[in-house]
């Protein structure tokens, strides 16, 4: 296997360190950016102009928040850290593959700041990236207030009973990234089986004695499914499930 040199933005954060420990699992060179590390490595601010960060063979884009909800009480977190960040990134990193993450909702981009903000960085990609576009992702060490870990832990407030969500486990991600920058692959896959789950079934499974969540617009449409073709083209590519969302809360309920 050829050892190379990538740099992982977001590197601080649940995927981003996920993706660059697996990297050096298998031999290669990591350069890690977050701006929790400070303005040096801010995205929007720095100005990357020398051999070390340009000398690289690929770019793991994994910066970025996401929240529908709470991007509707204040976008310009959104704004800032998935648009604005990600136009200087492809600007940075124009001449090398850049792998990166969007969301399986950007086809009704105008719902919330969060959704517009994931399009707006699809818009500004460039011709030799990829986006990958994700629904929920869950798994160790994923925030506390990831849905899933509220059900794992007996945290849940309340649950939207009729939204619906494609999950996909944290690992399945991190392997399909890696095994897509080795690919001649552009542009944007959806990433999933087009397994989409309705929230109540986790509570019937579960028997979760929760309210249910406040309807918001928002959620007004049934969900977003991967697309039939997309789901082929990373299967051809080696994307497997290896653990279910059901799976993992069975194995680590409380």
């Amino acid at each position: 296997m050829d050892k190379k040199v990538y740099v992982v933005t977001g590197a601080e954060g649940w995927i981003g360190s996920r993706v660059a420990s697996k990297l050096r699992e298998l031999g290669h060179t990591v350069k890690t950016i977050d701006m929790l590390a400070g303005e040096e490595q801010d995205l929007v601010q720095m100005r990357i102009n020398n051999s070390y960060w340009l000398e690289v063979d690929g770019v793991f884009a994994c910066h970025g928040i996401s929240g529908d909800m709470d991007s509707v009480d204040s976008g310009e977190p959104y704004l800032r850290n998935n648009a604005l960040a990600s136009d200087r990134m492809f600007q940075h990193w124009h001449h090398r593959k850049i792998v990166y993450l969007s969301s399986l909702k950007c086809n009704v981009p105008w719902k919330n700041p969060y959704i517009a903000s994931m399009f707006m960085k699809e818009c500004s990609a460039t011709e030799n990236s990829l986006g990958l576009r994700i629904g929920s992702i869950f798994g160790e060490g994923a925030p506390e207030d990831n849905l899933i870990e509220k059900i794992v832990n007996n945290n849940l407030e309340f649950l939207s009973y009729h939204q619906y969500r494609e999950y996909t486990y944290i690992n399945d991600l991190v392997d399909i990234m890696i095994k897509m920058m080795n690919t001649d692959i552009v542009g944007v896959v959806d990433i999933g089986l087009g397994e989409i789950h309705k929230h109540e079934k986790f509570k019937d499974t579960f028997n979760l004695d929760v309210p249910n969540g406040f309807e918001h617009p928002l959620y007004e449409h049934p969900g977003v499914v991967a697309k039939k073709e997309d789901v082929a083209l990373i299967i051809e590519n080696g994307f497997k499930v290896t653990k279910s969302v059901f799976e993992y809360i069975n194995q680590n309920k409380k």
